[in-house]
């Protein structure tokens, strides 16, 4: 399994994330997977002095994230498989109130 990732502050304070996944076949006595591999990134911007973050994100941008599995067992093959994990995200995030928490202690001594 490999996963990289970097993130990148654009003009503008934009902050553009680009993420790979890669998964190798795994071939065994019982169970073979094939390959997998995804791209994924994002967009990022704040506003309103950083209360507000609105966020633009891809996932499996290219529809390569297949899920295939079959399974051997007593002569029964089984077979999974799962496609199309692609979506689009748009996350908006605003911050109320105070950042920062007062706290009040004191000590108590015996």
């Amino acid at each position: 399994m490999l996963s990289v990732g970097n993130m990148l502050t654009l003009p503008y304070d934009v902050k553009f994330n680009l993420n790979f996944y890669y998964m190798s076949p795994y071939p065994s006595e019982c169970i073979t997977q094939k390959e997998m591999w995804q791209l994924s990134g994002s967009l990022e911007k704040s506003f309103l002095d950083n209360n507000l973050t609105v966020r633009l994100s891809a996932n499996d941008i290219f529809n390569t994230m297949l899920y295939w599995q079959q399974s051997i067992l007593r002569g029964t093959s089984l077979v999974f498989f799962d496609s199309d994990g692609r979506n689009i995200m748009l996350n908006v995030t605003y911050k109320f109130g105070q950042s920062k928490v007062r706290l009040n202690s004191r000590s108590v001594s015996e």
